[in-house]
Parts: structure tokens; C-alpha cells; sequence
């Protein structure tokens, strides 16, 4: 019938998308990512205070909180194309508190845990 063929058309378009988001993601998803400071960290011991507080460049004062929402936000704008939504912050809090298991966002939020 025609209304199955318009059915199994969207649901073939669904799953192609599906297949390309899962693998322009695949990066992401399946790597733990770590931020290492010791480069910064070196160059702020040879920093004198003036160039410290004009390029601050320790790591310390990344707010993470404010990070992985603009973080989410540009994978959605940029990679993903898709209309801005809401907020980053927001929206970002929203897919947390959707999902109610933690283990897919367990570093987002031991950073949240921890600063």
C-alpha cells in the first residue's frame, strides 16, 4: 500500500540518519578524553604576573559546568547543522536529567562533582 511504502521510506531515511550521526560521533563516544596541563603549567611558572593575568591560561579556572553545555551546544550547531534550541546550558541539563543514568555522562559528571 501506498501509506506502507511512505512508512518504510521515512523509517529507511530515519535510519540512514541514525547510521551518520552514530558514526560523525563515533570519536567522541568511544574514546575518555583527559585534559593534561603540564605544557600550561610550565609555561605559567616562566610567566611573569602581568603576563599571567593578561593570558590567563590556567586550567584551574576552566568553569566545566559552563564548558560541556557550549560544548554540547557546538556539536549540535556545527557538526550536527541543526537549528540553534535552547540555551546550551539549558538544554545540556535537560538531556541529563532525561537520561537519569549517569553512566553514559560519567565524566561530565564527576567533573561536575568535583570542579
Amino acid at each position: 500500500s501506498t501509506s506502507l511504502k511512505k512508512k518504510a521510506a521515512l523509517f529507511k531515511k530515519v535510519i540512514s540518519k541514525a547510521k551518520f550521526i552514530a558514526e560523525l560521533f563515533n570519536h567522541f563516544g568511544n574514546y575518555e578524553w583527559f585534559f593534561e596541563t603540564k605544557t600550561t603549567d610550565e609555561l605559567m611558572g616562566i610567566m611573569t604576573e602581568e603576563e599571567q593575568r593578561e593570558y590567563d591560561i590556567d586550567m584551574s579556572h576552566v568553569d566545566w559546568k559552563l564548558y560541556y553545555p557550549f560544548f554540547a551546544h557546538g556539536l549540535q550547531k556545527y557538526v550536527l547543522k541543526e537549528e540553534e534550541s535552547l540555551n546550551p546550558r539549558i538544554a545540556f541539563q535537560n538531556i541529563l536529567n532525561k537520561s537519569g543514568d549517569w553512566k553514559y555522562f560519567s565524566d561530565i559528571h564527576w567533573s561536575f562533582q568535583h570542579g
